[in-house]
């Protein structure tokens, strides 16, 4: 995978962002320090993937807590800044308010 951007949160390296042209979302290289936030990233997943589960019509109450579930893990991961650094002169650094972490891919906003 070309590395395309190094992914920070706060002061740690989380990984490196590649590009592939799939969906969804892009590649993920983990760095050492993702290990210690991969739990973080496999709850707000498996938080939201249940709410997306959820008939909202049907039950609106489990849907509100699981989104709010993962609303809180996400607040979590985002809380000492996420910084993408750009690693080609074409590119821009950018900080991002959600991001992602499944399955060998990154998902940000």
């Amino acid at each position: 995978m070309k590395r395309r951007y190094e992914i920070y949160r706060g002061s740690k390296l989380l990984g490196y962002v590649g590009f592939d042209d799939q969906a969804p979302c892009e590649p993920f290289e983990p760095a050492e320090a993702f290990a210690e936030t991969e739990t973080l990233f496999n709850r707000e997943y498996e938080a939201s993937a249940q709410a997306g589960e959820v008939n909202e019509d049907k039950e609106p109450d489990r849907f509100d807590k699981l989104m709010s579930e993962a609303e809180k893990i996400m607040d979590e991961i985002v809380a000492p800044g996420i910084r993408f650094e750009a690693l080609e002169d074409t590119l821009c650094s950018f900080d991002c308010t959600q991001l992602s972490i499944f399955d060998g891919r990154v998902c940000w906003r």
